[in-house]
Formats: structure tokens, sequence, C-alpha cells
């Protein structure tokens, strides 16, 4: 007869020798594919459920059902291309007017059309001994932008020098004294150039003029003589300060045939070089500019 402790020990072999549970689940399965699809029908007729079929469309819903409930607000449908491209069109203007200082500026004044009077002061430069000053006055009409036609006068005065009362003590020279008083001149101005610059942080348009033309002058020396025939010719720029007025600076020399008090009847070739300070006020005050 077996003692007890021999069946425990059989009894632990035997348990040791069977394989485990999961191990033989697999490899009962393991030969299953539960990839493929599974039939819609059985072979014998009978219906079989398809999971992966769509479910059938539902019925649209009654007359009563959608009076009763809220229709859905449908999405607002995008605009048309036309009318996308105006409103860019439209804000690219919008920036553009936005813009305080523009690429490419117009002119801030325009002269074709209209006519320009100018006081001015002058001086002269060329002459030591007899500096002159005084006021003058110009009249322009423009036909073109470029181009016009103006009659100028300057009213003369000797300044006050203490040189001739040297010269004519301490050097014993004997100076040309002639003294014109009154000049006028047919002019035609040329502006050769537009530009603009920046002042004061402001952007300030201007123009460069040529100035020249024919003349008179009207010489105290020779009063009997009349009117001095004279030739002038110089250059000019004008400043813009808004719409109908401009700050114009000029150099214009006038060249005419006088007789000295002290040098007979012998005529003289006299050159005043004279440095303008003008403003110009432009008639009338508006325009209107054209691309």
């Amino acid at each position: 007869m077996r003692s007890p402790n021999c069946l425990v020990a059989l009894f632990v072999a035997l348990l040791l020798s069977l394989p485990p549970l999961g191990a033989s689940a697999q490899t009962a399965f393991e030969g299953l594919d539960l990839s493929e699809d599974s039939p819609s029908t059985n072979e014998g007729g009978g219906l079989g459920l398809d999971l992966d079929d769509e479910p059938p469309p539902s019925e649209p819903p009654s007359s009563s059902a959608s009076s009763s409930s809220f229709a859905a607000t449908p999405p607002p449908s995008p605009p048309p291309a036309e009318v996308q491209a105006i409103d860019g069109r439209l804000r690219e203007i919008e920036l553009t007017s936005d813009d305080r200082v523009k690429s490419v500026q117009p002119r801030s004044f325009i002269k074709q059309g209209r006519f320009e009077l100018m006081p001015s002061v002058f001086v002269t430069l060329n002459d030591a001994y007899f500096p002159k000053y005084g006021p003058g006055l110009r009249l322009a009409y423009h036909p073109h932008e470029s181009l016009g036609v103006a009659l100028r006068a300057n009213q003369y005065n000797v300044i006050p020098n203490d040189n001739v009362r040297l010269a004519k003590r301490q050097l014993r020279s004997q100076l040309p004294d002639v003294q014109p008083e009154l000049s006028f001149a047919l002019d035609v101005l040329w502006s050769a150039f537009y530009g603009k610059a920046k002042l004061f942080n402001a952007i300030r348009h201007f123009d460069l003029y040529v100035v020249g033309g024919l003349g008179a002058v009207l010489s105290e020396t020779r009063e009997q003589d009349g009117p001095l025939l004279s030739v002038n010719i110089g250059l000019g720029s004008r400043f813009s300060l808004n719409d109908f007025l401009a700050l114009d600076l000029s150099f214009i020399e006038t060249v005419y045939t006088d007789r000295p008090h002290n040098n007979g009847n012998k005529g003289v070739v006299q050159h005043i070089l004279s440095i303008n300070f003008g403003l110009s006020v432009f008639i009338p005050f508006s325009f209107e500019y054209k691309e």
C-alpha cells in the first residue's frame, strides 16, 4: 500500500505536466482569420447581419413635423468674385488715401493759365562804391506750365557808402558816377526744372527758371537822351507755400550803356547785378489739378 506522501507527490507531478490554459486557447484559435468580412447571407438562404453596411436613409419629416420645428439657417454664401475684386480695390484706395506722404506727389501749385503778381526788393552785388537797392514789381502771365511772359519794373536808390570818400581822398581816384533811376523790362520766363525738397519737416515744391529779355533804363546822368536800351538775363527759383503763394529768389543782371558825370560824353557799359527777394501771388487763387 502506497503512503499518502507518495500520492501527494504524484498528484503535484500530474498538475505540473498539464499545459497552461492561455496557451491552449491561443493554440485553438490560432488558425482563425477574423479580418475577413462575414457574409451577408447564409448558404441556406437565411439572413445575416452586415455591420459594414450603412443604415438606410431616414424618411423626410412630415409637413407637420417640419412646421413645428425651427428650420436651420443656411450658412451665408461667399460674395461673387467681382464683388471681392471691387472690395479689394476699394480697400487699396482707402489705404492709399490714408497715406500721409505719397510716393509720387502732384504739383503743389500750377502756373499754366494764371497770372503772377510779385512785389520784391533788391540790392546790387557788384558795385563797391555806389551800391543800390530799391523795390520792384513783376506782372507775369503763364500760357504754359514751363513758359511765362513778364513785365518788370525796378526803382533804384543809392546806399550811402564811405568807400567813395576814402577812394577820392587817399587814392585820389576818379570814380565813374552813374545814377539809374528806373528800369523796365519785358522778360521771358522758362521753367527748366521742377522738384521737391524737405524743409522744416514738410515737403516743399520748387522750380528753377531762366529769365531773359530786353528793357530800358532811365538814368539821371542822361535824362536828355531818354530811355537807354538794356539787356536782362538771370536765374531764379520759386518755393511754393500753398496753392497761390510762393517765395521767389532770383539773380538778374542788367546791361546798358551810360555816360558818367566825370567822364565827359564817353559812354561806359554798366553792369547791374542784383539779388531779388519776392513773394509771388498767383491769380486765380485756386486751380484744378489734372493728371
